[in-house]
């Protein structure tokens, strides 16, 4: 009968490889999602370019308007986040 054996070696390996798993599960299950955050500080900041409509563009008011605009407001209401805050951002030139 052939018994399987296994070197030390082997058996390091195993065993650090374990560990390993076991660390980065537990680190995994420590991280806060983006929502968790977003809740935790109130508000949700979202950068968006206010030139590419109808996406988001300033309306005469000069408010950000645009259909980025509103699914994040419906996203924000929809969790309850708190408040809203945008920042525009211009195209980087080429």
């Amino acid at each position: 009968m052939n018994r399987c054996q296994f070197s030390p070696r082997w058996a390091a390996i195993l065993i650090a490889a374990l560990v390993g798993m076991i660390a980065a599960g537990a680190a995994t299950a420590q991280a806060k999602s983006r929502l968790a955050v977003v809740l935790e500080r109130g508000k949700l900041i979202v950068a968006t370019m206010p030139t590419v409509p109808p996406f988001a563009m300033r309306d005469e008011k000069g408010e950000l308007v645009g259909f980025d605009i509103d699914v994040t407001r419906l996203l924000l209401k929809r969790h309850a986040a708190g408040t809203l805050r945008l920042l525009p951002v211009g195209q980087a030139s080429a």
